[in-house]
């Protein structure tokens, strides 16, 4: 019946550290290493803005168990073949905008041909666009039965209400949306661009 909201940790994970360590619980090696994983990730291994000095003491805390940090990251990041050849698609498809926007627009037809489900083709491709230098937000539109699935993030610019506009959600700078058509795709590519003009 409790309900903990702290906006102030980087993730669920390391809340529930906080609370581990404030009140003396013990946490195994298996423990940790779960909780630091949720850190890590959630955090985009500590680069998003939720990172803060708590988050690197409480990741202190928790590597103070004995547990290998490389099992972690090379299981996080070690992907098949066939995975890295579509992001390599992927990134061939890439266009941007003079606002600083990039995006990738995949048809109903090309989505069906590379044999891997709508959430590995909306979600996990979204990131092909991230790290561009002179890029601050990017937008995946993915065609599906279900609609045009849209996975929006930004290394800059609070992008939610952009998604909540058209029917969707998230976090400021990681959300998303099921859009109707590619014409209101591209209504939302056009408040990205203008969110992106209005704060240059």
């Amino acid at each position: 019946d409790a309900e903990v909201s702290d906006t102030s940790f980087e993730s669920c994970c390391g809340m529930i550290a906080a609370m581990a360590m404030e009140c003396g619980w013990s946490v195994g090696a298996d423990a940790a290493k779960a909780l630091y994983t949720g850190m890590v990730t959630d955090s985009g291994r500590f680069r998003y803005d939720c990172t803060n000095a708590q988050t690197f003491k409480l990741a202190s805390f928790l590597i103070e168990r004995p547990f290998n940090t490389n099992d972690i990251y090379k299981n996080l990041y070690a992907d098949d073949l066939s995975m890295m050849q579509l992001r390599a698609k992927y990134t061939l498809k890439i266009q941007t905008t003079d606002s600083g926007v990039a995006y990738i627009y995949t048809p109903l037809d090309e989505a069906k041909s590379y044999g891997v489900d709508d959430f590995t083709l909306s979600r996990a491709m979204v990131g092909v666009m991230s790290d561009i230098r002179g890029i601050d937000t990017w937008v995946n539109f993915t065609e599906s039965e279900a609609g045009v699935l849209c996975e929006i993030r930004s290394n800059k610019y609070n992008i939610n209400p952009i998604a909540t506009k058209y029917g969707g959600g998230g976090h400021q700078k990681a959300s998303g949306a099921t859009l109707k058509s590619k014409d209101e795709a591209m209504a939302l590519l056009e408040d990205l661009k203008a969110l992106s003009e209005e704060n240059a």
